[in-house]
């Protein structure tokens, strides 16, 4: 492959990223999200890596007597980079993670690992090898690089990070919503036929792909933003209204109805800033602790919903709602009484064909406010 191919393959991949990462800059609500600002890094890692396949290709074609230093460095950068962009797209579904900790030690482990294998390649050449005796621009395609026996490994670990971002994220929205869950399966293959193209066949088709892909999962998390609640991250209004119709498909769902207890003595006491804090609070809790059973929405201005299409138990939405109320209160320290959040909740079968997942909704809202006169 030619040094001008190379050329037209980084600029075709370079220019969506430099749009994406202009773009996340300049919107500061997204940008406020820990996921944007690992995708923002991500892009300007990746355009790194470009620039570095051009020069590593540029300098494997010069005298190796002068630049042997200079292009092994500029080549065991560019192979760093390979593995650290996936591992910070791991780290993407890792924040969504209730096990967060645990998994930032884990998911180190297989780049440390790596960090490894670019360190014993100084002294036995299992990825590449810059050949000494290479003497300069031949009339052959030869270079001074050379691929090592081991070079796969990159790509393993690349691949093993960019599967579990994937698949992470498809878990999560799988139970919700198939056309998102397609979407991010259709990006993930696209990222895995230009990895195997790379190695395989040695065709630079793996970063314009991952560009490719993260632009893409850039527009589908835009996308998403339509369906969230700008304030709390959770899913707003219309969001919710449209998963009452689709999960009624379910055999079972529980309805969750809460509503904050504290939100007017707050907001009269110690301001709006304060309320806002509140609410911010009680939506975090929510969507944290309900991560794997079901979709949190704020369906008014106090007011959240939970929709449950998992199997549960009542002395398990109790036991969650409880931590629940302890976390505001803990993080709230404003808060006066026990239960800053009341709730109610009842079961949708789709076997009971007298009631719609609405009706269900009227009855855990019913509970809910009988909760609320017990407290207040």
């Amino acid at each position: 492959m030619g040094i001008l191919n190379v050329y037209i393959f980084a600029i075709v991949a370079m220019f969506p990223l430099l749009i994406i990462a202009i773009l996340i800059k300049k919107n500061d609500l997204t940008l406020n999200n820990k996921k944007h600002k690992l995708l923002y890094h991500i892009c300007f890692l990746i355009i790194t890596q470009l620039l570095l396949e051009i020069l590593t290709y540029y300098f494997s074609l010069l005298d190796m007597r002068k630049w042997y230093f200079v292009t092994y460095v500029a080549h065991d950068i560019y192979f760093l980079l390979d593995v650290l962009i996936f591992y910070k797209l791991a780290l993407i579904s890792i924040f969504d993670d209730k096990n967060s900790k645990v998994l930032h030690i884990v998911a180190a482990i297989p780049l440390i690992l790596y960090i490894a294998v670019l360190f014993i390649n100084h002294f036995t050449p299992i990825m590449f090898s810059i050949d000494k005796s290479y003497t300069g621009v031949t009339d052959t395609l030869d270079i001074a690089y050379v691929r090592g026996p081991l070079i796969w490994i990159s790509f393993l670990i690349a691949g093993i990070y960019g599967t579990y971002f994937f698949l992470s994220q498809m878990v999560r929205v799988r139970k919700f919503s198939g056309f998102n869950s397609f979407v991010l399966a259709m990006i993930g293959i696209l990222m895995l036929i230009g990895m195997a193209g790379q190695i395989l066949f040695s065709i630079p088709l793996m970063w314009p792909c991952i560009s490719t892909c993260i632009v893409l999962y850039y527009l589908h998390s835009c996308g998403m933003k339509f369906e969230t609640d700008l304030f709390t991250n959770v899913d707003n209004r219309n969001t919710f209204e449209r998963r009452m119709i689709e999960f009624e498909k379910y055999k079972e769902v529980w309805v969750i109805v809460c509503d904050v207890n504290e939100l007017k003595y707050i907001n009269d006491t110690f301001g709006h800033r304060k309320g806002d804090e509140l609410l911010s609070v009680t939506a975090s809790l929510l969507a944290k602790l309900f991560s794997n059973y079901g979709a949190v929405s704020r369906i008014g201005g106090d007011e959240f919903c939970i929709l449950c299409p998992t199997k549960q138990t009542k002395n398990q939405i109790n036991t969650l709602m409880t931590k629940v109320n302890m976390g505001i209160k803990n993080k709230i320290k404003e808060v006066r009484i026990n239960y800053p959040l009341s709730y109610g909740f009842a079961r949708y079968r789709k076997s009971d064909n007298d009631k719609r997942l609405i009706d269900v909704f009227e009855d855990a809202d019913l509970m809910m406010f009988e909760m609320k006169k017990k407290i207040i």
